[in-house]
């Protein structure tokens, strides 16, 4: 029996049909996601898909978490005007007679915020509405000096200068004849409308 042996530099190795596509690929400059069979392809698909809704998920929360954060400082922007007193234990009593409205009608009526009065800012128009609503707080609710100074952040010897000033500034013998912009009667018309809501507040 013969038994003919190839030369084995001409035996062919058949390879396998992907590496092929592989090769034919490269050569014919396919891109690899065409040469991937249609199942996988669908997978592919699918996962982009679900990272396309998961990235418009991401930017919604992240969108949610921005405006969360806006409100919650209009928020405290807000408890900061109408709350006040929140921030300390002083002038416990009944709501008639809570400073914090004393300086909330003195904002009102000078055309600021009632932070303003709060802060520490020294333009004319705000230590004036400061020192009105120091004098108030003093005449109409019986606080005392060291009370009062409590309530602004300040020593009882600015709350009696605030008191002095203002009680001048409404006397007939006041040298000024304008005291932000209106005249000495209108300025003391306009403190003692404020002080008069409060005329029944140290009962």
């Amino acid at each position: 029996m013969n038994t003919q042996i190839e030369n084995p530099r001409e035996v062919k190795v058949e390879m396998p049909a992907r590496i092929r596509m592989m090769q034919d690929a490269k050569i014919n400059s396919i891109s690899l996601a065409q040469m991937i069979d249609p199942l996988t392809q669908s997978e592919i698909c699918r996962i982009e898909e679900r990272l396309t809704e998961m990235q418009k998920a991401l930017s919604l929360a992240t969108r949610f978490i921005e405006e969360f954060e806006s409100y919650k400082k209009v928020v405290k922007d807000l408890a900061a005007e109408v709350g006040i007193l929140h921030k300390t234990t002083i002038f416990r009593g009944t709501t008639r007679r809570n400073p914090v409205l004393v300086v909330s009608a003195v904002a009102s009526a000078f055309g600021i915020y009632p932070k303003q009065i709060m802060s520490r800012a020294r333009p004319q128009h705000i230590a004036i509405a400061r020192m009105v609503a120091m004098y108030i707080i003093r005449v109409k609710l019986g606080s005392t000096l060291q009370q009062t100074g409590e309530f602004f952040k300040k020593d009882h010897g600015t709350v009696l200068h605030a008191y002095n000033t203002i009680k001048k500034l409404m006397s007939e013998e006041c040298p000024k004849e304008s005291i932000l912009g209106m005249g000495r009667k209108a300025f003391a018309s306009k403190v003692k409308a404020i002080a008069e809501q409060f005329k029944d507040a140290a009962l």
